[in-house]
């Protein structure tokens, strides 16, 4: 499981969704969240940031995209994925909010966050099949003297506060606020 796990906000680190944020700022979020996204242009340094990780190591990575975008807007958000060129972007590493979700977002991206590790087998999860990869592996690196090594974990969002949220749950985490004027003022 060694390599590099990237996992990325949307808006305000690949977006570029200032032409929204009024309706952020009165809590519109039918509006912020709705068709005008299709009209984001991407953020060029956050698409170079999210490559310069891939480019930096030589083990592989993944990437997986964490946002507070409705699940309604998934292909929207897929399609402005594609067409600006983002690496990876794919309905499986697509994780996005519930149609009716409404809380904050430092506890939607941990929530996230954590089904990613879940999924990815970075973290252990609750069940009989997981309980047994693990018990194989802990033999196998017994008998091999090889320990595989998790993957080193990336974290990039524009909001201090789910950065926070997500290395204080995650420790072993790399937070990178990525800064723009998305929070400002908000």
């Amino acid at each position: 499981m060694s390599g590099v796990l990237i996992i990325c906000d949307i808006d305000g680190v690949l977006a570029n969704c200032e032409h929204r944020l009024e309706h952020l700022s009165r809590k519109d979020y039918d509006i912020f969240y709705g068709t005008k996204m299709a009209d984001d242009t991407d953020i060029e340094e956050g698409r170079l940031l999210v490559n310069a990780l891939c480019n930096a190591v030589t083990s592989p990575s993944a990437i997986y995209y964490a946002t507070g975008r409705p699940e309604r807007m998934r292909n929207l958000t897929l399609n402005w994925l594609e067409a600006h060129l983002m690496p990876q972007a794919r309905s499986d590493r697509l994780y996005m909010r519930k149609d009716v979700d409404y809380r904050p977002s430092p506890e939607l991206k941990v929530e996230q966050i954590e089904q990613i590790l879940k999924d990815r087998e970075v973290i252990g999860g609750y069940n009989l099949i997981g309980w047994l990869k693990a018990v194989s592996d802990a033999v196998t690196s017994i008998i091999t003297g090889e320990k595989e090594q998790p993957p080193t974990v990336y974290f990039i969002d524009d909001d201090p506060e789910n950065v926070k949220a997500v290395c204080g749950r995650f420790p072993f985490i790399t937070g990178i606020t990525f800064g723009t004027k998305r929070m400002e003022g908000v």
